[in-house]
């Protein structure tokens, strides 16, 4: 996470709280509304897109960083699913999230997909 949580710092000029706790934490206001400015400017087109990257990786920095092309999808995904990930290899592949993780990531590349055929991302 700190790789993203630098970039949006430099890019965005967002100071976001960070935790190793999986406990929500409550940023700024300040921050917020910086971040909701950064959302409003964006294309009418990237919204939808941005959404469900941001819901399917859990991290608005996340949907962000993959609009500004920063990271990758697989990367994407793979920072979203980092707790499952972990879970999995502490007490073994589930059928069900195995399942879920599919879909998940078939829906995090096809709307990254979409930004690359609007000219959005490359």
């Amino acid at each position: 996470w700190d790789p993203l949580i630098r970039w949006i710092a430099d890019r965005h000029q967002l100071s976001l709280k960070i935790t190793d706790d999986v406990a929500h934490i409550e940023q700024d206001p300040d921050v917020l509304q910086k971040m909701a400015t950064v959302v409003g400017a964006q294309e009418d087109m990237t919204l939808a897109p941005l959404y469900n990257i941001t819901a399917l990786c859990g991290s608005l920095v996340i949907g962000l960083a993959v609009l500004d092309g920063h990271i990758t999808a697989e990367t994407a995904f793979e920072a979203g699913e980092i707790d499952e990930t972990h879970i999995m290899e502490q007490w073994g592949e589930d059928e069900e999230a195995l399942t879920r993780r599919k879909n998940n990531k078939e829906s995090l590349m096809a709307s990254v997909r979409f930004l690359q055929l609007c000219g959005i991302v490359a």
